[in-house]
């Protein structure tokens, strides 16, 4: 490919800037790393560390120079505990190899050569040392922590894509050992170098091309990167932090189209479909395998780096073959021994322009590479070999496609898989036929190669009925009547197999017949069936239907003769009837029916209930079967009643007892019993009906009234029937909630007005039940005494109360007592209540029984009331408080309520307190309210003055010892009520101030108070500071700002000096921010500063004064 696009150099040159960003001061910018021994003699091993440096930073100053004479750590770990630490030494060419994959044209023209050539340099840095581990173990770890010597590390850069770059990351590999399994081994040589560059949504591959010489089984895997400890020797840090914008991983290191990435585990091969430009870490580790023992391990870590191509790389698979099989693009399969193969691998360019040049690496011996066309843009590859004589196995290999692309050139690396399999032989012998007892035994001998093998039997439709795993050699195998086929399969593959065809024909036996015998009578199982043509004295199994039901099969013993008995039958179809010996079975038989005789009753007899409800009543059904169990069907006026099933007695009878009143019919007898399963029941004749009868209940009772003062007594007579066969039970309800059970009671009834009851009696027999509800009796209502009075209960005193009756019952005489002496007999009097106290009214009356009753009220005679009020002062100041006091008698009192000629009142509270806002004369009114008596209501007058106001005049200001001011009170001056007191002690109106300062002043006027205040300023003053801070955060940046330290100045001068007596600051700015620390705009050192201020005040003083001021930064 010829010099390629600007927009290609372009994306080259956003890579290069992505591909070789900085890590840290002394990191060397590195794209990856390989880790792995060599087995050299005895217990020793060649350590070996590669490391693939960018250019970028090949300038002599940078850490990419430190390359060239890094000394890498190796770390040695038994397990956890650490054994030694490896100096690892460079080897020629100490200055690295370069490994860009440019065209031949910019070969010289990298980063590598030219650090402003825009094309992106890499090289390759060998290390190695010797170490002899000092004895076997299962778990040696070779730990390469990134430690270069000296200053240097071997550091990530921190613009990869899939990993965080906070904080800064070093490498680590590890290498394992297991020399406890082995006695020598090398890890595998990986000949793909590790710089590969990729298509954003190209169909990119990448293979590590790993070739073991050993021959030992490799397994890869992806793994997450670990963080190095660049230092003393450690396991590490632990894996890097992966990023979570994207569901980044050690297994999942890249971003792509579908989310994940393809990998092989047996060949490495890594297929992904990038959707963005990245730098993304990947790791690889491979595992080394002998035996199914795991006895090494090694590591790569390397950065794909994913720019926009203009041209895609170089594709290409696995197309024909004239041999064996395609799997696919890079797997093929062939058995062993079957000649000759060869298949094609067509390489696509991505344009007609492009040349393609094929190499490999790793062929197997033997195996024929030839490329037609090589250096075209579309060559043709050739891979030949031959399946015979070839040990059976599994052959990777690696085809590499490299374009003719410029600057860069593309590369695409496949992993080719040629699997032989071993194709081994069967054969077999029937030892043993098939018999009615077991399945044939066959002798199966596999052969060949493959072991341990696989044997499978299929049946006729190829469907598999046996498979043993894991043969090794002659087994014996049972196999069952049919058109069987063996095959046979090695452990590694079952595409190469061998096939016999086995037949295992069935054995013979026999035919069988029956005869037949009824039961003796319906419903017995003394019925048989004499099965014969058996083969004597053989145990087998008998099966048949009974009425269409299968039974479970029964076991049989056959006579000498070949006969079979079957005894104990019920009455019913059998058929479908062989016996079956092992797996052998006969024809079917049948059907033969077993048959019952008739079946009939002669006739009922019967026996009535003897009393209302009792079931003892019972019918005979006669003329069945002694000793037959039987059930005997039946209605009760219509409804059928639950059947009854018994023996029949020796008397051809069975008797339904415990039976009660009823018309009873349908009397119907079936056999049961030993055949009650079975559907040819024995059903008779139908008898009936008998009717069962009993005599009934009937309930009735008398009564006579006797009134009472304390109740009314009534005495009930009871005339209920019949009295026998069996005793009565009683229950009356008297209609007040009472009851009682005595055959003649007596019952007392308190109505509390005129009412009338219901009387009901329930009799029974404790089967029966009869009641009687028709008797009723009446009462008058009872006396009860009863008044009212108006006013009720509460009154005032010397008040008339009019009592008036209510009472109820037929009443003949009244009797009154008031509780102060007095009586009457009338039914409606009228009373005064003269004194204050409590009065029991009491009514008595009496009816003609006689009976009397008598109600009790209390009648409240309160007292009327005087009342005063107290007040604590009657003169205040506003906002003065005064506290009042009522006096008054509280008897009957319900509540008062106080108002204070405000507007401001308050209800149930004495004494009070109330502070007055309002100026003048109030009058202060208590009212008190009673229950029955008149509302007490007394006043009262209180004087409120206001508080005097007072104002001395706005602030000012003075210099001191000029011109006196004078201070006096302008709101009050012609007032001759109001005096003054001064904070200076005068008592005068005014007074006058010589100084500055503050001056407040107290007026008095009618006993109330105001104060005022004024300040008079100092107009001439200078305030010197000892401490300024000039940092520019705003606060005390500058020494001595005139317009916060001074007042009244007209004139100023300040020089300022450093120790060293050198005057570095001078001004005569009246109104300045003064000095800012700096001399000749240079901030001066903290320390302290030598002042020296004259100034001149605008009343004509005059000051100079020189001191310290300390600076601090």
């Amino acid at each position: 490919m010829k010099r390629i696009l600007p927009q290609f150099l372009r994306n080259l040159l956003f890579c290069c800037g992505f591909l070789l960003l900085s890590v840290a001061a002394k990191a060397n910018h590195l794209v990856g790393a390989d880790l792995y021994y060599t087995w050299v003699t005895g217990n020793q091993y060649k350590i070996t560390v590669i490391l693939y440096g960018d250019c970028e930073s090949a300038a002599t100053t940078t850490a990419f120079a430190g390359l060239s004479t890094s000394i890498p750590r190796v770390c040695v770990f038994d397990g956890t505990t650490s054994v030694a630490t490896l100096a690892l030494t460079i080897q020629a060419p100490t200055a690295g190899v370069e490994i860009t994959p440019v065209c031949p044209d910019e070969a010289a023209n990298t980063k590598c050569t030219n650090l402003a050539s825009p094309t992106p340099g890499i090289k390759k840095f060998v290390y190695t040392t010797t170490y002899t581990v000092p004895y076997n173990s299962a778990n040696w770890k070779f730990i390469f922590n990134g430690y270069l010597g000296g200053a240097y590390i071997a550091g990530r850069a921190t613009s990869l894509t899939n990993i965080s770059s906070t904080p800064v990351s070093y490498i680590q590999l590890e290498a394992t050992l297991n020399n406890l399994a082995v006695a020598t081994n090398s890890n595998p040589i990986l000949t793909i170098l590790p710089v590969p560059f990729f298509c954003q949504n190209g169909n990119d591959t990448y293979n590590p091309g790993a070739v073991d010489a050993d021959g030992d089984s490799l397994s890869f895997s992806l793994v997450a990167a670990q963080n190095g400890s660049a230092g003393g020797c450690s396991l590490g840090f632990g894996p890097v932090t992966y990023l979570t914008t994207y569901p980044y991983s050690g297994t999942n290191p890249l971003h792509t189209v579908s989310g994940a990435v393809g990998f092989d585990a047996a060949t490495g091969q890594i297929s992904f479909v990038p959707d963005i430009l990245q730098r993304s870490v990947v790791v690889y580790t491979i595992n080394e395998y002998r035996g199914n023992v795991l006895i090494g391990s090694m590591q790569r870590e390397m950065s794909f780096t994913v720019i926009s191509c203009p041209i895609p790389t170089p594709t290409g698979g696995i197309t024909t073959a004239t041999n064996g099989t395609v799997d696919d693009a890079t797997h093929f399969h062939i058995c062993a021994e079957t000649g000759p193969f060869s298949f094609n691998l067509n390489a696509v360019a991505a344009t007609p322009t492009t040349n393609i040049t094929v190499s490999n690496t790793g062929l197997p011996p033997g195996c024929g590479f030839s490329v037609a066309g090589n250096g075209t843009p579309s060559p043709v590859t050739t891979i030949s070999w031959t399946s015979t004589g070839t040990t059976p196995g599994i052959y990777t290999f690696y085809v590499t496609y490299t374009d003719d692309a410029c600057p860069l050139q593309g590369t695409q690396t496949l992993a080719l898989t040629i699997s032989i399999y071993p194709i081994p032989t069967l054969a077999y012998t029937v030892i043993q036929p098939k018999s009615c007892a077991g399945n044939a035994i066959v002798s199966i001998s596999p052969g060949g190669l493959g072991s341990p093998w696989s044997v499978m039997v299929l049946d006729a439709t190829g469907a598999p009925i046996d498979s043993n795993i894991g043969v090794t050699g002659t087994y014996l195998d049972t196999l069952d009547t049919g058109n069987d086929t063996l095959v046979i399969y090695s452990a590694t593959s079952s595409f190469c197999n061998s096939r016999n065809s086995i037949v295992i024909p069935p054995p013979t036996f026999v035919t069988i017949s029956a005869t037949k015998t009824n039961p003796s009578f319906c419903g017995n199982n003394d019925g048989t069936l004499t099965i014969s043509g058996l083969n004597p004295l053989e145990q087998d199994t008998l099966y048949f239907t009974l009425n269409g039901v299968p039974n479970t099969g029964v076991p049989i013993f056959s006579s000498s003769g070949g006969t079979y008995v079957m005894s104990g039958l019920c009455a019913g179809t059998y058929n479908n009837m062989y016996v079956k010996f092992g797996t052998c079975t006969s024809p079917a038989i049948g059907p033969y029916t077993l048959s019952n005789p008739g079946f009939t009753i002669d006739r009922l007899e019967f026996h009535q209930p003897t009393a209302c409800g009792f079931n003892d009543g019972w019918i005979k059904i006669i003329g069945m079967h002694p000793g037959q169990q039987d059930t005997i069907k039946y209605t009760l006026n219509g409804v059928p009643q639950t059947p009854v099933s018994a023996f029949v007695a020796p008397d051809s009878a069975i008797t339904i007892t415990n039976l009660g009143s009823g018309n009873y019919n349908n009397f119907v007898a079936n056999t049961v019993g030993a055949c009650a399963s079975s559907p040819f029941h024995c059903t008779s004749n139908m008898l009936g009906p008998v009717n069962l009868v009993d005599t009934q209940l009937s309930a009735g009772f008398t009564f006579t009234v006797h009134p009472g003062c304390n109740g009314d007594t009534v005495k009930f007579t009871n005339i209920s029937t019949p009295l026998t066969p069996v005793p009565l039970f009683y229950r009356w309800y008297f209609g007040d909630g009472g009851t009682d059970t005595s055959r003649n009671p007596t019952h007392i009834y308190h109505p509390t007005a005129a009412t009338t009851y219901t009387i009901k009696l329930i009799i029974t027999n404790t089967q029966c039940v009869d009641s009687n509800v028709l008797q009723t009796v009446s009462f008058p209502a009872p006396i009860k005494a009863i008044f009212t009075s108006t006013p009720d209960t509460v009154i005032c005193q010397n008040t008339s109360v009019a009592f008036r009756d209510t009472s109820t019952g037929a009443v003949l005489s009244y009797a009154w007592t008031f509780g102060d002496g007095a009586t009457a007999t009338s039914k409606d009097p009228l009373h005064t209540f003269v004194n204050t106290g409590s009065y029991p009214v009491t009514l008595t009356v009496t009816d003609g029984i006689p009976c009397t009753d008598a109600v009790t009220k209390i009648i409240q005679v309160d007292s009327t009331s005087a009342i005063t009020m107290h007040a604590s002062d009657t003169v205040i100041c506003r906002g003065g408080q005064v506290t009042f006091a009522g006096t008054y008698t509280t008897i009957g009192m319900t509540g008062n309520l106080w108002s204070f000629g405000d507007g401001g009142s308050y209800a149930d509270a004495n004494p009070i307190s109330h502070s007055f806002d309002a100026v003048g004369t109030l009058p202060i009114t208590l009212t008190v309210y009673y229950r029955a008596c008149n509302t007490a209501i007394v006043t009262r007058n209180v004087k409120i003055y206001d508080n005097p106001n007072i104002y001395l005049g706005p602030d000012s200001a003075m210099c001191p010892g000029s011109t006196e001011i004078e201070i006096y009170d302008l709101a009050n001056a012609g007032n001759p009520l109001a005096s003054w007191l001064w904070n200076t002690g005068s008592t005068a109106s005014h007074i006058i101030a010589s100084e500055p300062g503050y001056y407040s002043a107290t007026v008095t006027v009618n006993g109330c108070i105001g104060t005022d205040t004024v300040w008079i300023a100092n107009d001439c003053y200078i305030s010197f500071p000892n401490i300024f801070t000039p940092n520019g955060d705003g606060i005390n940046d500058y020494f001595f700002p005139r317009n916060l330290l001074s007042r009244g100045l007209i004139e100023f001068k300040m020089d300022i000096f450093n120790r060293w007596g050198q005057q570095i600051y001078e001004t005569k700015n009246t109104e300045g921010l003064g000095w800012d620390g700096k001399f000749n705009n240079e901030p001066q050192p903290q320390g302290v500063f030598i002042y020296l201020i004259e100034a001149k005040f605008k009343d004509g003083q005059k000051i100079k004064k020189q001191g310290n001021v300390t600076l601090v930064r």
